[in-house]
């Protein structure tokens, strides 16, 4: 830019900024201020307020749940850096809730949604594996499990490493992979426990509604997503509506760092949704990995009004809006690949600098509750792999599309920025795409190829850092991965970065049907 001019780029980026601030702060006096209930016994009112929807041949829906809520004294991830056990308190009980879906044809979905933190891909794969074993899902593709992402949850599994965010010594692994094997087991059980049930007939559809409750992280005061996807199951024979699937992409981060579980404001939502529609309201989590919940500081407050207002616009979303039918049948297709760190640590020289990166980050800082203690611990645990020669070489990534006649679901492992759902749109060519996030495994940060090279806490590196080593109190040191994962800047002809490799993916998925 030349010197004295002005660059048109930023005056318009500048604008978009301080008009996002506005909004983002006027959504949150709003919520404060009260935005009028959604009336005491609402009835949805189906023949005046749902289009009809027609004759043909119904899917059958069965939808069950179960508590999950651990006990006192379990480790709990979200927060960073200091030790973190649940005191046996439950503000709003964690549940797992499934729909089993079955077409005319007898093919078989299997949704479940559940309120936790993150989920270790291991235990993705002994639940989906035994799913298929024993029949209840002809393959992986017909199972998805989508994450909350509440920070008031319980630790399921090592990636985040409560090692590295809570300080939880080794001896208290035993208690982590105890409470990811009772998760798993009650998981199992409630899908067989609906699958075993017949399910009831229903017609099902979906619209798009809006909700104001998300603002864009790192961006100050910048106002978020207002897509707000629902899809509704009626019953075919008598009208009742059978449940409420929405979706809506946002860190669960209301309540704050405390020991208390809590579901958050989805579990609000779906509560406040439930009794208003009586139905059953199951929240899907989407590509909220850059945008959190409007409004400040933690507690009940802000739990409560941000629900609210969720579960406001869904009930709105039913009320006022023409939802389309869903005809036709299912389809479903999955793909898995590793996603590569920046540096290859399939070379030798790399692994070895690497290392001496993180044997100089183990003198320079002090053990302890802080941030600085936590990266100490963390290039502690990473020289220990490299010694025992079990470094990771990248992270498991799973990509899957599932087809309800016209309307395609698309679901990515771990916590995806939400620039993924232009993404993938425009792959689709089509809107009738919803886009989560946090599928079935939820171990790193998916950022987008931008984010990767310009470094950053979803990047995991920073300017001190470099690319290929993680910065303190980045996501990459907090889940416990020993690099960044590999940008267009490291790329290669047939080594392309993760945003290229998992859109290549996903445009091969989403040709089903």
């Amino acid at each position: 830019m030349p010197e004295g001019g002005t660059d048109r780029r930023a005056v318009i980026a500048g604008a978009a900024v301080f008009a996002g601030a506005v909004v983002a702060s006027a959504i949150w006096a709003r919520l404060e201020q009260g935005t009028g209930g959604t009336g005491e016994g609402f009835d949805p009112g189906f023949a005046g307020v749902l289009p009809s929807l027609g004759d043909g041949p119904p899917f059958r829906l069965t939808v069950a749940e179960v508590d999950i809520t651990p006990g006192h004294g379990v480790s709990m991830i979200g927060y960073g850096y200091k030790p973190r056990l649940s005191n046996g308190r439950c503000a709003r009980r964690l549940r797992a809730q499934c729909a089993v879906l079955r077409d005319p044809d007898g093919r078989v979905l299997v949704l479940v949604r559940v309120d936790a933190g993150a989920l270790a891909y291991d235990v993705y794969r002994s639940i989906v594996d035994t799913l298929v074993a024993e029949g209840i899902v002809a393959a992986a593709s017909d199972f998805m499990i989508n994450i909350s992402h509440t920070h008031s949850g319980p630790a399921l599994g090592m990636h985040p490493d409560p090692r590295v965010l809570t300080q939880l010594p080794d001896e208290g692994i035993g208690g982590v992979q105890a409470t990811a094997e009772a998760f798993k087991n009650k998981v199992i059980d409630l899908v067989r426990a609906a699958h075993r049930a017949p399910g009831e007939p229903v017609l099902l559809a979906h619209a798009v509604g809006r909700a104001e409750v998300g603002m864009l992280r790192w961006v100050q005061g910048l106002s978020g997503p207002t897509e707000l996807p629902v899809l509704i199951a009626r019953n075919a024979d008598n009208g009742k509506l059978e449940a409420v699937i929405y979706s809506y992409p946002c860190h669960p981060v209301c309540r704050g760092n405390d020991t208390v579980f809590d579901a958050d404001f989805c579990g609000v939502a779906s509560t406040v949704i439930s009794a208003e529609l009586k139905a059953p309201a199951l929240f899907l989590q989407g590509t909220g990995g850059n945008v959190d919940p409007v409004g400040q500081g933690g507690g009940e407050a802000r739990v409560h009004l941000v629900g609210q207002a969720l579960a406001e616009a869904v009930v709105k979303t039913v009320r006022d809006t023409r939802f389309g039918r869903i005809k036709g049948g299912l389809d479903a297709a999955i793909d898995e690949v590793a996603l590569p760190f920046a540096p290859d640590l399939s070379n030798a020289d790399a692994v070895a600098q690497l290392r001496r990166r993180y044997q100089e980050r183990i003198i320079q800082l002090q053990a302890g509750p802080t941030k600085d203690g936590a990266a100490r611990r963390h290039a502690e645990l990473m020289v220990a792999l490299i010694d025992a020669g079990r470094l990771p070489r990248g992270v498991e990534m799973t990509t899957q599309v599932w087809r309800l006649g016209e309307l395609r679901i698309v679901g990515m492992a771990h916590e995806v920025v939400n620039a993924y759902t232009g993404y993938v749109r425009r792959l689709a060519e089509s809107d009738d795409v919803w886009v989560l996030g946090y599928t079935n495994h939820v171990e790193c940060y998916l950022p987008s190829d931008a984010g990767l090279t310009s470094g950053g806490y979803a990047a995991g590196w920073n300017e001190e850092s470099g690319r290929y080593f993680p910065g303190v109190a980045g996501s990459v040191m907090g889940y416990g991965w020993p690099a960044p994962l590999r940008s267009t800047l490291d790329a290669k002809p047939g080594a392309p970065g993760v945003e290229e490799m998992v859109l290549q993916r996903l445009e091969r998925l989403l040709r089903i049907g």
